[in-house]
């Protein structure tokens, strides 16, 4: 086995490799993309795409292995044998299978310590289009960076299938010495007063969020899950949006505000930590860049039953403007609150998160997320199916994203936990939730807020 160069990881990346150590058959953090093909595909060329875009890319020809001393590096793969191409399934897709099928190969688990976190398969005999998966394990891509993957595979098929050969200029920055300068940020008077501001914001953090669930809780906690959709459109969000300015705020703040008010429903606690997505991309190269730019700040949210969502809405924008002033720091490092006594049947101090990502200037690629809608890359047709991926990293995550056309989003709920039909309520609640702050219902205090219980009559909530 090869690896002739070796180089720094990230907190982020150490992280990573750590969970997926401990956790061999985890695939919590295999991102994944179905696109339905609706050409004719030349699988030759195809697998030369595919084989050319990994080779251009370091990262995603990387093991990560550790030494001797317990230190964590990537190394290179150079031998043919090691690097990934393009897979051509032997089953041909009948009806209902692709999701199963498609869904099994994308769950497959990386051996980061052996083999690319990078994996491509295509599945012919669909009547209209053949399928092609792309996934890529967190530790080298976040979302946006495997949108910008695909459609260089794309676009380098198209250069060999009408020029013989793939242009200059393909390949996409690769940014260099970020694990080196995220060392010498550690050593700093700035990332001190970052772990300052992170200890005294959960300073006197006592209890998990404590959600009402459905089955008895495993005694460790399972990266395992599933989704249900959310209810969105691009005029709701276009609602929000006006009410988010109306108040002096963002659209990301007035969404996470709401998902705060269903939280307290939900567990009736007043005093808990939920997490945020949050993305670290800077300048031109950070744009374009492949690689793991993103991260997962805490937000602790303190209710006070009196007050009603514009209290909230404003609590909120105060404390995401102060949180982002110091995202720099790593999350695998933040301190873990002193009065949290620790425990392995939660993935962490942050047991529920939130995500929302515009793609609204990303490309005509990002269109392609809304299911079923077709559009052109390099003058080739493609749609996706929609792909589940990314379960069980928390107990609960909302996802909402936006294109130039759509917006849709999801709850992922960790299967050993909750069922789907509470999914599904806790999703419905939601989205009525932002209907009733639109329309000015959420004034009241929010104790005066019926509570939210799940579909099981015989629902358990977890012990702190």
């Amino acid at each position: 086995m090869s690896g002739s160069s070796h180089g720094k990881t990230t907190v982020e990346q150490r992280a990573l490799w750590y969970i997926q150590t401990l956790e061999p058959t985890c695939a919590a953090y295999n991102s994944a993309m179905a696109l339905e093909l609706h050409f004719s595909v030349e699988i030759p060329l195809l697998k030369k795409a595919v084989r050319s875009a990994v080779a251009d890319h370091e990262i995603l020809r990387s093991a990560f292995r550790s030494n001797s001393l317990g230190e964590i590096y990537r190394c290179r793969l150079d031998q043919p044998s090691e690097l990934p191409c393009l897979e051509v399934s032997s089953s041909t897709l009948r009806g209902d299978e692709l999701y199963n099928l498609v869904s099994a190969v994308s769950k497959r688990p990386f051996k980061l310590d052996r083999e690319s976190p990078f994996r491509a398969v295509l599945f012919p005999g669909k009547p209209d289009a053949d399928v092609l998966l792309i996934v890529v394990h967190h530790i080298v891509a976040d979302g946006y960076s495997h949108i910008l993957i695909a459609e260089e595979i794309l676009q380098r098929y198209a250069s060999l299938a009408q020029f013989g050969q793939i242009r200059q200029g393909a390949a996409r920055p690769e940014p260099k010495g970020i694990a080196e300068r995220q060392q010498t940020y550690l050593a700093s008077a700035r990332a001190q007063e970052d772990r300052a501001h992170w200890r005294r914001e959960l300073a006197g953090l006592s209890s998990y969020l404590e959600l009402p669930i459905d089955l008895p809780q495993p005694p460790t906690y399972q990266y395992e899950g599933a989704e249900v959709p959310l209810e969105l459109g691009l005029d709701l969000l276009d609602m929000i949006d006006g009410a988010a300015t109306a108040a002096g705020v963002t659209t990301f703040t007035y969404l996470l505000a709401v998902y705060q008010v269903l939280l307290y429903k939900l567990s009736s606690q007043r005093d808990f930590v939920l997490g945020y997505t949050v993305s670290s991309r800077r300048g031109t190269l950070g744009r374009d860049a492949i690689g793991f730019f993103s991260s997962v700040l805490p937000l602790r949210s303190r209710i006070d039953p009196g007050h009603g969502f514009e209290e909230v809405l404003q609590e909120t924008w105060t404390r995401l403007r102060r949180g982002i002033k110091h995202r720099a720091y790593p999350h695998a490092l933040l301190p873990w609150p002193a009065e949290l006594t620790r425990d392995i049947r939660r993935p962490g101090p942050v047991t529920a998160s939130f995500a929302y990502t515009d793609f609204a200037e990303s490309g005509p690629l990002a269109t392609v997320l809304a299911p079923g809608r077709r559009v052109e890359i390099s003058g080739l047709a493609v749609s996706s199916p929609g792909m589940p991926h990314q379960h069980g990293q928390f107990e609960i995550v909302w996802d909402l994203y936006r294109g130039p056309t759509f917006a849709q989003g999801q709850l992922k709920y960790n299967t050993s936990l909750f069922t789907q039909e509470t999914a599904q309520r806790f999703s419905q609640e939601y989205t009525a939730l932002l209907h009733a702050a639109l329309a000015g219902n959420l004034s009241t205090p929010l104790a005066e807020l019926p509570s939210v219980r799940p579909a099981s009559s015989e629902c358990q909530t977890m012990p702190a």
